[in-house]
């Protein structure tokens, strides 16, 4: 210090390297050893294309987020994912608008509301339904009596025919 209170530049040196040697000697541990988190995408069937997606987004944000690791899981489609956030046992998932919104109100599948919030729209999730020429569907009514594949039981998909059979 000088004689007007100042600190010199040299004090200061002596203060901050005792400070860091303090604390280098006392918890090293501490400023290297940062615990990795791990953080699980719910994704959908491993044939489906949130699979696909989950993955490609899990090795990203791997590779771009330090100190964590990112997983893409397996599941039993949209309504067990929403269940999982619910649940804490997944920390994002994929969802299609209306079983998000139904979990997040608690209505149909979900006995209680499920506190989930929309991160991004990943593409625009349209339902195709599409006949092999000269089965005779023109339309929708025209599928009653036909065998049909929807999809996974509990996935976006799965639900038109479960409201199909509650109309």
């Amino acid at each position: 210090m000088t004689g007007d209170g100042e600190i010199t530049r040299r004090s200061f040196l002596q203060v901050a390297g005792a400070t860091l040697g303090t604390v280098l000697v006392t918890s090293p541990g501490r400023l290297w050893a940062q615990q990795a988190r791990r953080l699980s995408i719910a994704t959908g069937g491993t044939g489906g294309v949130f699979y696909v997606l989950g993955g490609g987004i899990a090795n990203m944000l791997t590779k771009n987020l330090p100190n964590t690791k990112v997983t893409a899981e397996a599941t039993a489609a949209a309504v067990d994912n929403c269940k999982l956030i619910g649940a804490r046992k997944a920390d994002l998932a994929f969802s299609p608008g209306d079983v998000l919104y139904d979990a997040y109100v608690g209505q149909e599948e979900f006995k209680s509301k499920i506190p989930v919030r929309t991160l991004l729209v990943s593409y625009a999730n349209y339902i195709h339904f599409v006949a092999s020429e000269g089965a005779g569907i023109k339309s929708m009514p025209d599928l009653r009596g036909k065998r049909v594949s929807l999809g996974a039981p509990g996935s976006g998909t799965d639900r038109v025919r479960c409201r199909e059979h509650r109309e």
